[in-house]
């Protein structure tokens, strides 16, 4: 008896749980949710649409409008986002664009092309650290990208810092092959029509006038080697001494000072 009583209820437990799925599968919420999640696909084919006449579109102004159009019915889709960036920042409204790279990074962390945008942008505006920063970001994702490689080397030459001897102008042969590299990336295609300006700096020891006198004079010693020996144009460098102004660190130390 005890052997039939008990495959019974197993079959009366697993009828049970069928009817119970049917019914549920078969409710009012159950269609609700199934509409939705079509119509939640339906509205992001509908962006991707969009985004592909965005791509075949020969003007920036057309393409801002598609991507828009495209985000104003998912405005979580990454690349659009990452898209509409580009299209800011070759109209050069590079505020805009970092707010678009910086959505579709957040959207998408796994996306390699926003923090390459991002990347861009901050070369432009020479901002080089954050620049870097990205750059690497990106490669972490995208090994192989050659530009992104090749604008780091370049950022980094650019935003190199010169260390003088103490109380001196004078170039060290560190300097020197620092300042190879330097005119190396300023005259590349990439910064033709950028200038720049060359900071001097002292430590805090001495007075305000001595200081911006002598940090002036470094700059200066900058400017020409950059001019004589590396061939960059005169006219893309100046010179601005701040003295001890603007430490670079805290100089109660001697590594401070340096």
């Amino acid at each position: 008896y005890n052997n039939l009583l008990i495959p019974n209820c197993i079959i009366f437990v697993v009828l049970s749980f069928l009817v119970l799925l049917i019914v549920d599968t078969a409710s009012p919420a159950f269609a609700q949710e199934k509409k939705d999640s079509e119509s939640v696909a339906n509205l992001r084919d509908q962006a991707k649409d969009i985004f592909r006449r965005a791509l075949k579109s020969g003007t920036l102004e057309e393409r801002e409008r598609l991507y828009i159009q495209a985000l104003e019915i998912w405005l979580g889709y990454p690349e659009a986002h990452n898209n509409l960036g580009d299209v800011y920042e070759k109209q050069g409204r590079y505020n805009e664009a970092i707010r678009e790279y910086s959505l579709a990074a957040i959207l998408n962390p796994d996306f390699p092309h926003p923090n390459f945008g991002l990347g861009d942008v901050y070369f432009k505006l020479g901002r080089y650290d954050k620049a870097v920063s990205n750059y690497k970001r990106g490669l972490e994702l995208e090994p192989d990208d050659k530009e992104s490689q090749k604008n780091i080397k370049i950022a980094l030459a650019i935003s190199v810092r010169i260390l003088f001897p103490y109380n001196s102008a004078e170039l060290t042969d560190t300097a020197v092959k620092q300042l190879k590299e330097a005119a190396m990336a300023l005259t590349s295609p990439e910064l033709a029509e950028a200038a720049f300006e060359i900071q001097g700096h002292t430590d805090n020891r001495g007075s305000r006038g001595y200081n911006l006198r002598l940090s002036t004079r470094r700059a200066e010693t900058v400017r020409g080697y950059l001019i004589i020996n590396g061939g960059v144009k005169d006219d893309k460098v100046v010179v601005k001494g701040y003295g001890k102004e603007r430490p670079l660190a805290p100089n109660d130390t001697r590594k401070g000072r340096q």
